[in-house]
């Protein structure tokens, strides 16, 4: 869906929100890693709509963000098992590989089962936050629900993208304090 270069724009900048709480506000860990490494990408996917209208460059670029994105569930996953999973290595595996095979901008269909895996991904690689802290946990949750509630209610509008990065970062805040709170126990 083409929206406006300004909404275009604004999207893009929303990524690099969580990005830049990860590289200002806590060390470097694969949790902070991750996001660095995933929004940029996302960012170039929505600076890309803005100024061009390739409906081929765009699905390409949307494939590359989200198979990041796999790669940045999977660092977190690691960030607090501190170990190899095999299981959710092969999840991720195959999860791109559909991603990769699909057109998701074009196929209704194919855009709900990458929500899917993506959902499963963020599911599993923050399901530890209950541990360190279980208020931290249910209100990063609840930032996270109420972010994708957002952006489902608001489909089709230009600003959704934009909006509901700004309505996450509580939950990428959350998650990141708890990695770091984790991360002190551990060393403990």
């Amino acid at each position: 869906m083409s929206y406006s270069q300004n909404a275009e724009l604004f999207n893009g900048y929303t990524c690099l929100l969580p990005a830049s709480l990860a590289y200002y506000f806590f060390n470097l860990t694969y949790s902070s890693f991750g996001l660095i490494l995933h929004c940029p990408f996302r960012m170039i996917y929505h600076v890309h709509n803005s100024v061009n209208d390739d409906i081929f460059m765009e699905e390409f670029l949307y494939k590359i963000s989200t198979i990041v994105l796999y790669i940045n569930l999977f660092l977190i996953g690691y960030d607090w098992e501190k170990k190899f999973n095999t299981i959710e290595f092969l999840f991720y595996i195959l999860a791109s590989v559909y991603v990769y095979k699909s057109n998701p901008i074009h196929k209704k269909k194919h855009k709900q089962r990458v929500d899917l895996y993506t959902a499963i991904g963020i599911l599993k690689s923050t399901g530890y936050m209950a541990q360190v802290n279980s208020y931290v946990y249910l209100l990063s949750v609840f930032f996270g629900f109420y972010a994708s509630m957002h952006y489902i209610d608001d489909e089709g509008s230009p600003y959704a993208r934009g909006k509901v990065n700004i309505l996450a970062l509580p939950a990428y805040y959350g998650l990141l304090w708890s990695v770091k709170q984790n991360n002190i126990l551990a060393n403990n």
